[in-house]
């Protein structure tokens, strides 16, 4: 009988010790889940700064295209208004030249019925 008792009395030392370390695991185990938490948290505040510089450098690339184009459609529209000028002067001259020829022709009509 004092021998079951001894073993039970081993037993429950031994159950009393890994109850201990299964406590002392627990412990860590939920430290060790805080710290990771916390770097998880740590992480995605780094990754949402950088996503919002992100956003912001993509707005002013998007601000500057959108002047580049504002620039170029500026340019294509003196190009056209040049043109125009362009083609009224060649008209005008056309004009002048059609005037001459016709004046021409009346000073040798003129001359002619003389």
């Amino acid at each position: 009988m004092e021998a079951l008792r001894n073993e039970l009395s081993n037993h429950e030392k031994s159950l009393e010790s890994r109850k201990f370390a299964i406590d002392e695991m627990s412990r860590e185990l939920s430290e060790l889940q805080r710290t990771h938490s916390s770097k998880l948290v740590s992480i995605g505040k780094g990754v949402e700064e950088k996503l919002l510089e992100k956003d912001k450098e993509i707005e002013k690339l998007t601000a500057a295209l959108s002047a580049c184009e504002i620039s170029c459609k500026s340019m294509e529209n003196l190009m056209l208004i040049i043109r125009n000028e362009m083609l009224c002067m060649d008209n005008d001259r056309l004009n002048e030249s059609e005037v001459l020829e016709n004046l021409k022709t009346d000073l040798l009509n003129t001359q002619n019925e003389k």
